[in-house]
This record gives C-alpha cells, sequence and structure tokens, in this order.
C-alpha cells in the first residue's frame, strides 16, 4: 500500500533542513524499515510520475521548483496585497502578491500567477507573482449594507474577509432603504479601474436589526437553511409511522437497562447515551445474538512514538490481539455507548438524505441552529429523550482494570433513556451535591468518572496531546444581544463524555478496517517540520524553549510546565497553530491529536453526515455484507473497487511508515485558529467553488469526494459561528469604546501588534502607527516587535494594557491603542529549557459549539 507513504515522503521533502537525498539514503533518513521498503519505493516512483517529486542530480529527490506560472488559491489582504497558495503545492511555500497585482482578484478565487524570484529570507528562496488571469470566482453573492455614495448606491460587504464594494442600480424595486443589510448577485467583477456591479436580490432588515446578525451570517456563508417540500414530507411520514412494536424485530431490548445522556442544558438534539456495568471476575463474554455482531480483535494500545514503543505479543490464532507482553488483566468494565440510529429514517438516496448530505453538518449559533436534518427528527424520533423508546447503535467495549480494550461489540438495540442530566448536574453529583438524583444515577456517574479517569491516563502514556485553551460562554439579553460573558465550564463532566466518545469512534474504526471497508476517517495529519521550527522560534520570542524537531514527548513536557502558568494560554496557542487541520478522508493517516491509528466520527450522526455514512457501513457489516465488494469507490480518478479494497484494507491498528507517532486533541473557539487557516476556510466557503463541494450525485460513490465535502461543510459551519461570536461580542465592545483593560500579546505583524482582551478572548490590532514613538522592526522568527531606538519589545505573551479605540462591525475589526506606551510588558516568562519528561493535564468541555466537533 505504497498509498500511505505519500504524504510522509511529501512533508519530509518540503522541510527547511532538507538536503537532497538518493532514494535508500532517503528511506534511512526516513527511519523506513527493510520490510515497508517496496512500498515506499513504489510511493517515490507514484511521486516522480506525477511530477510531485523530481531527481536532481546524482538522482537526488527533492519537491519540483517554483515553476514561472502556477495556479492556485489568492487569499487578499485589505491593505490591497494577497498570496497564491499553490495547486499542487511546490517546496517553495506561498507566492506574494503585491498590490497594484492582483488583476481585481479577491478572496477564495482560482486564479493563475507569473512568479519569480524576490531573494531569500530564513535561509528560503521567496517568491513574488502577479495574477494574470482568474480562473474561477469563489463568489456570486455578498451580504453587505446599502449605502449612497454620491448619486450612486453601493453594497459595502459585511464580514472578515477582504472585498471590494458592488455597484447596484434600480434600488427602489427592491424596497429597501439606507443601512439595510442585503443579499447581492454579483452581474460583473471588479477590474482595473472599473467596479464590480450587481443586483439586490434580498432584503435582510436593518443593520443591527433582531435576528439580522444571523441571517446576515447565514447568507455570507452560504449556508442551506431551508428544506424543501419533498424532504419535509420524508420527515413527516418517517416520524408519523414511528411504532416501536414495530422496530423490535431483530434488535437488543434495552428499555430496562439504566441508561443516561449527557448534554448542555440548552440542548435538543440527544445522540448519544451510556451505560456503563462492572464486571464480575470470571465472568464469560456476552455471547453473541442475532442483534448483536462481535469483533474478536481486542484494541491495543499502541503508543504512536516509535521511538518509545511497548513491545507486543503476537496474537494467537483466533484470540485477541493485546496490548503488552503480559497481556490484559481480566475485564472489569463493560462501557456502552448508544448512539442515535439515523440511518433506519434516513434511507440512502432520498431527499432527506440528499439534504443533508449538501448541508454536511449541523450549524449551531447563540439561541439559534441551523439543522442538518429537519427538526421533526433531529429534536424528535431520532433524539434520545428520557423516557422515551429510541433506536440505536451501540458498541459495548470491555476494559481491564488499567483501562486497556480486551474487545468490542456492535448491536442494533432500543433503549429508553432513564434520566437526561446536563453537565452542571454532573458535576454537582461528583462533587457531592446529589439532591434529586437517585441512587442507581450517582453509582453510576461515580463509576463513569473512575472509568474516564482510567482511560484518559492510558490514552495520555499513549502521547495524546490535549491543548488547555480557555474559552467563553456569551450571556444574551431578550433581544439575543451580549450583556456579558463567563468563561466556559470545564469540569471533569465534559471530559467523561469526551472520553467515552472518543473510544467508541476508535472501536467502530477498528472494526470497519478489519471489515476491509472503504470509509471516511477522521484524519490528522502530523504537523509539518516547518511548523514546529517555526513554533521553536515563536517559543524562544517568548522567553522559552524548545528543540527545534520536538517529538511529541517534547509538546507534553512544554504544555506541562506551563500548566496553571500566566503563559500557559499563549503556549497552547501557539501549539495549535503549529498543528495541521483535521479533515475527513479514506486515507490511513491517522489520528495525530489522538494518538489513534484508526479513527471516524460515529457518535453524532444528527449533526454530522461522516457519521451517518459510518453507521449505513457499520449495519452493512454487522448483517454479514461483504462490504470490501460494495459499490464504493476509494479515489476521484476512478480506482476500481478491488483496488480501493486492497488498498484500504489493512490490518486494524497498522504502524504508520516512517515517522514517530504523536497526537493531540483540537478545540475550536472563536478566532482560535490560525489567521492563515481562517482565511483559507473562509476562501473555500462557497457551495458552488471548484473543488469545495462536491455532486450529490457523485457522493455516495467516492469516498474522497465526499471527504473533501465534508471537510469543506465543516470549516463553512465553524467559520460561520465564529464569525457570529464574534460579531456579537464585538456589538457589546461597541459601548465601551475609550475603556481600558489588561490583555496579552497574541501576535505581532509588520503592521502592528495583535492584543487579546481576556475576558471576551478577541483580538484587536494596535496599529504600528499608534505605537509609541520609535522605528519598530518585527523580528517574526522571535514572534517580537522591537524599537530599534529605545530597545523597547513587545513579544507574544506580554501582558499589556490597552484601550478601545475603535469598533468596526462590517468588517469585524477592532482598534486599539496601549494605556502603557513605555512599557516592554510584563512577560510571563517561562524555564529556559525545558527537558523534563512528564504529562500534561487538561479539561474538555463539551455543548453545542465549535469545540464538540472533535468527538
Amino acid at each position: 500500500m505504497p498509498d500511505r507513504f505519500i504524504q510522509t515522503i511529501v512533508n519530509f521533502l518540503a522541510r527547511p533542513d532538507y538536503r537532497p537525498l538518493k532514494l535508500r539514503a532517503l528511506a534511512r533518513a526516513m527511519e523506513i524499515d527493510e520490510d515497508e521498503y517496496p512500498a515506499f519505493r513504489s510511493a517515490v516512483r507514484s511521486l516522480t510520475d506525477a511530477g510531485r517529486v523530481v531527481a536532481g542530480g546524482g538522482g537526488k529527490l527533492l519537491l519540483p521548483p517554483m515553476p514561472t506560472i502556477v495556479d492556485g488559491v489568492f487569499r487578499g489582504n485589505r491593505r490591497g496585497y494577497g498570496f497564491v497558495t499553490p495547486d499542487p503545492p511546490t517546496g517553495d511555500g506561498d507566492v506574494h502578491v503585491p498590490a497594484g497585482a492582483t488583476s481585481g482578484a479577491q478572496s477564495g478565487d482560482i486564479v493563475r500567477c507569473r512568479v519569480r524570484k524576490s531573494g531569500r529570507q530564513d535561509g528560503r528562496m521567496r517568491y513574488v507573482g502577479e495574477v494574470v488571469e482568474i480562473l474561477s470566482r469563489a463568489f456570486s453573492r455578498v451580504v453587505g449594507a446599502l449605502e449612497k455614495a454620491g448619486d450612486r448606491w453601493i453594497v459595502r460587504p459585511h464580514g472578515t474577509t477582504p472585498l471590494e464594494p458592488v455597484y447596484v442600480d434600480d434600488v427602489s424595486a427592491r424596497q429597501v432603504r439606507a443601512g439595510d443589510q442585503v443579499v447581492v448577485e454579483i452581474l460583473a467583477y471588479a477590474e482595473e479601474g472599473r467596479p464590480a456591479r450587481g443586483v439586490i436580490v434580498e432584503r435582510l432588515g436593518p443593520f443591527g436589526g433582531p435576528g439580522v446578525d444571523v441571517l446576515t451570517v447565514i447568507r455570507q456563508y452560504g449556508l442551506p437553511d431551508m428544506f424543501s417540500e419533498e424532504a419535509l414530507a420524508e420527515a413527516r411520514e418517517a416520524a408519523r409511522s414511528y411504532r416501536i412494536e414495530d422496530r423490535l424485530d431483530g434488535r437488543l431490548d434495552l428499555r430496562d437497562e439504566l441508561i443516561v445522556t449527557i448534554d448542555p442544558a440548552d440542548a435538543r438534539d440527544f445522540d448519544d447515551a451510556i451505560s456503563l456495568r462492572r464486571i464480575d471476575e470470571g465472568e464469560p463474554p456476552a455471547k453473541s445474538v442475532t442483534a448483536l455482531e462481535e469483533s474478536d480483535r481486542a484494541a491495543p494500545s499502541t503508543p504512536r512514538d516509535r521511538s518509545r514503543r511497548k513491545p507486543r505479543s503476537r496474537r494467537a490464532a483466533g484470540g485477541p490481539e493485546v496490548g503488552s507482553v503480559a497481556g490484559p488483566l481480566p475485564a472489569a468494565w463493560e462501557l456502552g455507548v448508544h448512539i442515535a440510529d439515523v440511518s433506519a429514517f434516513v434511507p440512502a438516496g432520498n431527499a432527506l438524505d440528499r439534504e443533508a448530505l449538501e448541508r454536511g453538518t449541523s450549524v449551531y449559533f447563540p439561541r439559534h441552529v441551523v439543522p442538518m436534518l429537519p427538526e421533526l427528527l433531529s429534536n424528535g424520533v431520532c433524539s434520545l429523550q428520557e423516557g422515551a423508546p429510541r433506536l440505536c447503535k451501540c458498541v459495548f467495549i470491555r476494559y481491564d482494570a488499567e483501562g486497556r480494550v480486551i474487545d468490542a461489540r456492535f448491536a442494533e438495540s432500543v433503549i429508553s433513556s432513564s434520566k437526561r442530566l446536563t453537565y452542571e448536574q454532573v458535576t454537582a453529583v461528583l462533587e457531592g451535591r446529589t439532591a434529586d438524583v437517585p441512587e442507581p444515577v450517582i453509582a453510576l456517574l461515580r463509576d463513569m468518572e473512575r472509568l474516564a479517569r482510567i482511560i484518559r491516563s492510558r490514552r495520555l502514556r499513549e502521547g495524546m496531546l490535549v491543548l488547555d485553551l480557555p474559552d467563553v460562554e456569551l450571556e444574551l439579553d431578550d433581544h439575543n444581544r451580549v450583556r456579558d460573558a463567563h468563561p466556559a465550564d470545564t469540569s471533569f463532566s465534559h471530559t467523561i463524555i469526551e472520553m467515552f466518545m472518543v473510544e467508541a469512534n476508535e472501536a467502530v474504526a477498528r472494526r470497519l478496517t478489519e471489515a476491509g471497508a472503504a470509509f471516511l476517517r477522521r484524519v490528522h495529519p502530523e504537523p509539518a517540520a516547518e511548523a514546529l521550527e517555526n513554533l521553536s522560534l515563536a517559543l524562544r520570542g517568548a522567553g522559552m524553549e524548545l528543540p527545534r524537531r520536538a517529538e511529541r514527548r517534547d509538546l507534553q513536557d512544554l504544555l506541562d510546565t506551563v500548566r496553571g502558568k500566566p503563559a500557559a494560554t499563549v503556549v497552547n496557542l501557539l501549539t495549535l497553530k503549529s498543528l495541521a487541520q483535521a479533515l475527513y478522508s479514506p486515507r490511513r493517516e491517522g489520528h495525530y491529536a489522538l494518538a489513534s491509528e484508526c479513527y471516524c466520527h460515529f457518535t453524532s450522526p444528527i449533526r454530522r453526515y461522516p457519521d451517518l455514512h459510518v453507521h449505513r457501513l457499520l449495519a452493512a457489516v454487522m448483517r454479514g455484507e461483504d462490504v470490501r465488494a460494495s459499490a464504493v469507490r476509494y479515489a476521484a480518478g476512478g480506482e476500481t473497487d478491488a483496488a480501493a479494497n486492497e488498498r484500504n484494507a489493512a490490518p486494524a491498528c497498522e504502524k504508520q511508515p516512517g515517522r514517530r507517532r504523536r497526537t493531540g486533541t483540537r478545540r475550536g473557539h472563536v478566532r482560535r485558529a490560525s489567521r492563515r487557516d481562517n482565511e483559507e476556510a473562509r476562501a473555500s466557503r462557497r457551495v458552488d467553488r471548484p473543488g469545495s463541494s462536491v455532486s450529490l450525485d457523485a457522493a455516495p460513490t467516492d469516498v474522497t469526494l465526499l471527504g473533501r465535502h465534508c471537510s469543506f461543510t465543516e470549516r463553512r459551519a465553524q467559520d460561520a459561528e465564529r464569525e457570529l461570536k464574534l460579531l456579537k461580542v464585538l456589538e457589546l465592545l461597541s459601548d465601551h469604546v475609550g475603556e481600558s483593560f489588561e490583555g496579552i500579546v497574541t501576535g505581532v505583524a509588520p503592521f502592528g501588534v495583535f492584543v487579546e482582551h481576556r475576558r471576551y478572548l478577541v483580538d484587536g490590532l494596535v496599529d504600528i502607527a499608534d505605537l509609541p514613538d520609535d522605528y519598530w522592526e518585527i523580528d517574526e522568527s522571535r514572534s517580537a516587535m522591537r524599537g530599534r531606538r529605545t530597545g523597547r519589545r513587545f513579544r507574544i505573551g506580554d501582558v499589556v494594557r490597552a484601550t478601545i479605540a475603535k469598533v468596526d462591525l462590517p468588517g469585524r475589526r477592532l482598534s486599539l491603542v496601549l494605556t502603557e506606551s513605555g512599557s516592554e510588558g510584563r512577560h510571563p516568562r517561562g524555564p529556559d529549557v525545558l527537558r523534563r519528561r512528564g504529562r500534561f493535564d487538561s479539561k474538555r468541555r463539551g455543548g453545542r459549539s465549535p469545540g464538540r466537533r472533535g468527538r
């Protein structure tokens, strides 16, 4: 399976310190085992045949040089310049496009660019380019405020993506007035000396009016928010015809079992429930029944770092594979994870399924949800409501006393939730406040806490990274305006559910892998070497040290050392920016964040389409169908089913080639992703953008395209959620212009310093023109701004006082000035060198927010 080497090879050759090597020398440098070498050699040949790798002098391998003409995605900046990300990528990074050379390209456009060298920087050749052709446009519609400019009407687009104003005619025909939020269809795009023209197609309401901000973001991101009559009719029929007596055949009846749900207080769609029992010593495994499909294969604890992997014994014929030389201890726990069986109500290919696929995911705004499925299903017959009989797919996982998996079984069932609990109620019970909670539920919750802590400890030993970044919950008034904010709940009750969901997802992925299915995995690639080197340099600028070739244990040591200290927020933020973005793909790349070789999303089919896709495949496996012979195809290029299945059918938890194993858990927060990641995701937000979406007809038969589409809809939803949250916070801060606050420097750029408001967790910009009088120089490698004359510095992590100078709601920008104008900043210094081995602790919140998507 050479395909599994391809991205690893490309990443290695893209390292700044890479020097061209011959094939055998490259294999040694990448620590390729001898038995892996034939597949590795085939992967290199595939890359050279495709032109993605070239052989230089003496047959030494390297990435192709930057060509003179490249195609790629354009990302614009409000100051007029931009960048082009080449596709396919080269070893030289992005191309800088100066102001005046963009040819009217706007963020997200696919462009053709003429490229030339601009000189070396930080040891690498940099390139500058000129857009010579716009191949496709990212936006056909924009959302903004209607304004009068002289005798003409214009619409100035709102949002974080810089877009040119659009001139509109025949305003009176739409009964709109100045200040209204409107949607404009672009008729002619802006060119040199000629503005864009368009026509108003929808009036949303006056800027700042009730609900207009939500509707603005929905239209801005192209979120489908209306279901067709055909889909609604199918939902009504599915809900109306649901009779539990007709659904019992072939299902386990668990309605008398103690099963609970734990969700946020304001949640309405409950898609997961938990049961747990202790196993008496000597108790035999549960027998397989018609509704129950048992997997003999255990889930070994497999640390992803090859240099620290524990030895494993071989699996005896017919017996379970074990996670250590001594093998697991006798079974001590059986965890039941019960997930709403949405596939029982949404057949593949009907109108409901097509519209769920188009949405890809539910989008959660404050007090407003754009659901993936009609609420008749998502909040009705699919939701695991207390006391209501509901259809489920279940995973039963048995653990020994050390939290190692012994085996996993799968079932279709009927359950009736015994108790609907909130995270706050669970926290109260675990802290001893047990009023009005039945004793059996109290005992269950305490056992759940014990097992979750055991599992968490095991995963941390295996290398799981957990970023501890603060988050806030917004408090809204009756008009849905922010009146205040408070720190988000980070109690262990959230971690309990997170750990159990991760274990269930992993168990299902292992089972589908064993069956040879081509399915959507949740992939989180390891960070690029350059990203880790940049992290090392940035930390040095913040007064800390990290090896330039950091391993996962180095990252764990770093986070463990700063935990609970003032520097923790900045260090976690910088670490987050160094990590790759998780995505959906059938490729076997593993999940860096979770120390998992086999991972998928299974536990949220009400709100995520990949989970619904996985449910259908698991049902086929449980029915005994040969999924290897299914019509699901692996690659967009038309790879045969046989080749796809051969490529995808590998032993569960097979090791990844030639790299050290690393993991981590990422959280989504407002503005927590890197600015570049946010811009790239926003640039691809349009459903009709080439390469960003997938034909609804093609998706069921092409897992690769399905993964691209679901990754796109996930990013679109996350960006929309973050932008509305940012807008609401800025609305609040607009009433506090002139007030000062204590903030922390989160970034520096040639045009200024970014400072985070620590209460609301939004960034503001101190423009370089507003810094104290000096000649300011930026040292990006050290993440610092330094005054040449005075020696004053602003470094990432400095604590400063700033004043709110201006709030730009349409542009989603916060402008600040420094109150402590002469200060170097109070810097929460870390240790000089971080070498002590150890782990770090983190708390995970749940809730219907971007952060919950990672389950």
